[in-house]
Order: structure tokens, then sequence, then C-alpha cells
């Protein structure tokens, strides 16, 4: 597994938490199957350039990631997709200064910002884009 994977990892696994409490299933990065309800979660990782966080050999590499999260719900009605929105980026989940890191903090992320929309139409579906602002830390 590379660094960036353990990235990924983490903001899927506070996804996960978050679905979880929300009762919303998740169509994961790199998994075929679309879910069955009639409202779920979509997501994947955008990352950046990354660079030596500061001087020095032992320098951890940083760089931006965007964390994108669609809510997919029912052509009929978008009210619920920004109620979900509001909850996501809201304490403990996808809020400014939030920080994930794993067990052995070799990889560390902190949300600069979170922003939605503006939605758009597919197919039968109406879809509200999440996008989670990051900075990732990760030793080399």
């Amino acid at each position: 597994m590379n660094r960036m994977d353990e990235a990924h990892g983490l903001l899927s696994g506070l996804l996960n938490t978050f679905a979880t409490a929300q009762s919303l299933a998740v169509k994961w990065e790199g998994v075929i199957a679309d879910p069955s309800t009639a409202t779920y979660l979509r997501e994947w990782l955008l990352p950046g350039q990354f660079e030596g966080h500061h001087l020095g050999p032992d320098a951890p590499n940083a760089g931006p990631i965007i964390y994108q999260v669609d809510i997919v719900t029912s052509i009929s009605g978008w009210g619920a997709a920004y109620g979900i929105a509001k909850l996501f980026f809201g304490s403990p989940y996808f809020y400014r200064g939030q920080t994930l890191s794993n067990a052995g903090n070799t990889t560390r992320i902190v949300v600069r910002s979170g922003q939605s929309g503006p939605a758009t139409r597919e197919d039968t579906k109406y879809v509200l884009p999440l996008s989670v602002t990051a900075r990732a830390y990760m030793t080399i």
C-alpha cells in the first residue's frame, strides 16, 4: 500500500462513518456496482502535485488533495441533498480544521475547506457534488 492509498483510506473511512450514521449507501471508487437505493453517495480522490514539506532528506511529502463526494438522489426532489450536505460539512465529519491520521502517523490529512455544488442532472438522477479540499502530509 502506498501513502496515497492510505490517504484515500482515511477519507473513505470517515465517509463510511458519515454514511452509516445517515443510513446512506456509498458507491466506492473502483467498484462497478451501483447502489439500488434512491439516494446514495459516490466518492473519488483527486490528488495534486506533491513536494517536500521542508528542507532535508527526511522531509515529508505534502500536497493538495480534493476528496469529491456526490450526493445522488432522485430527480423529483433536491431538498434532501442539501440537508445531507449540511450534515456532511459539520462536526464531526468534514469540517475545516479536521485532522485525520493513520496509526503510525505516516499519513496525515488536514481539511482546509468544503463546498457544495453546482448540482447537475444525470439521466433520472439529481447530483449535488461536495468537494473537500485538504492538504496531505506523507512520510517517505
